[in-house]
């Protein structure tokens, strides 16, 4: 098996540069999808959060009843 060695910083530009050379897509609107993605992130991180605090105190309820 071949090993390849991964910088994550590295990878991702030159996917950027893989992915900009295929589908002509501009570097500038790769960039701002990638900044709406983290903000997304984010979010879903907020939710996800608040979701499990809705579990905890419904299965404290639950459990008090």
């Amino acid at each position: 098996f071949l090993k390849m060695e991964s910088t994550p910083g590295e990878d991702a530009v030159n996917t950027v540069e893989i992915t900009t050379k295929i589908w002509n897509i501009p570097k500038t609107e790769l960039i701002k999808q990638q900044q709406c993605l983290r903000r997304l992130t984010t979010i879903l991180k907020e939710v996800l959060l608040w979701v499990k605090c809705y579990q905890m105190v419904s299965h404290t309820v639950k459990n008090l009843l």
